[in-house]
């Protein structure tokens, strides 16, 4: 097990991919885990364009971001009824490689 401190950036269809690309970047160059959430295929569509943005910026430098994915159940109100419900998220977990690894 790690000592790293871990970041989960919640992904909304309505993310900025260059936003969130820089968050990514940023977060990893600081030394976290960099955790992605997202909740339907909009969302991952962002997270997933991101990944690809941050790649142009760590590839000069030589290395390259991929993403982890895994299951995980989450609660929350909903919006109309505020009833707890249960929805299956996609959590991505960026990893960084180096070109020569």
């Amino acid at each position: 097990m790690t000592d790293q401190k871990e970041i989960v950036l919640k992904v909304a269809k309505d993310t900025v991919v260059e936003h969130l690309a820089t968050s990514v970047v940023k977060y990893i160059e600081e030394g976290y885990r960099v955790v992605m959430a997202c909740i339907g295929c909009m969302p991952i569509m962002q997270a997933t364009k991101a990944i690809a943005v941050a790649n142009s910026r760590t590839g000069p430098h030589g290395f390259f971001l991929s993403m982890l994915p895994a299951f995980q159940i989450v609660h929350f109100p909903d919006k109309e009824t505020r009833e707890i419900v249960e929805r299956t998220a996609m959590r991505f977990t960026v990893i960084m490689r180096s070109f020569s690894e």
